[in-house]
């Protein structure tokens, strides 16, 4: 099933690749910032070192997809599926797990805030703080967790780096 692709170190900056078939693809090192990935099956691809800086990962599906040492910075996750990918060592995006299920949720760090994606939802650190208050109501766990990792200082203590 899929591609099988060999993509390793491709130079795919700004790529128009919409609902390409990619899984368990090689892209090692390849440079997709600014690409087009919406709604791409990417299952099982092996991404690691790769630049995705501002890609649309808009409903890309990266189920147990190699994310180590990617650098997701400026890159939209909204309904990207990321479950059982592996994420050590990825660049601008933390991990972490809240709620009554133990929801997998993600932060991911861009030029000029921090976005979220909780479940479906995917915002800005004031989106993201008012839905959780309207859900949830003032001072819950999920708002701490959340405020805790819109500060600058926590990336820096995990490996990030300031932002450039």
């Amino acid at each position: 099933e899929g591609s099988c692709a060999n993509l390793y170190e491709a130079d795919l900056r700004g790529a128009y690749l919409r609902d390409a078939d990619l899984y368990n693809a090689d892209i090692t090192g390849a440079d997709l910032s600014w690409a087009d990935l919406r709604d791409a099956d990417m299952r099982s691809a092996d991404l690691s070192g790769a630049d995705l800086i501002g890609a649309d990962l808009i409903g890309t599906v990266l189920i147990g997809a190699n994310l180590r040492d990617v650098n997701l910075r400026d890159a939209n996750l909204l309904g990207a599926n990321l479950s059982q990918a592996n994420l050590s060592r990825a660049k601008n995006i933390q991990t972490f797990q809240c709620g009554k299920s133990s929801r997998v949720c993600y932060a991911v760090r861009h030029k000029d805030c921090i976005m979220f994606q909780i479940g479906c939802f995917w915002g800005t650190l004031e989106e993201t703080l008012k839905k959780i208050r309207e859900d949830y109501g003032e001072n819950s766990h999920y708002e701490r967790l959340v405020s805790l990792y819109s500060e600058e200082d926590f990336w820096i203590e995990n490996g990030h780096g300031e932002l450039q």
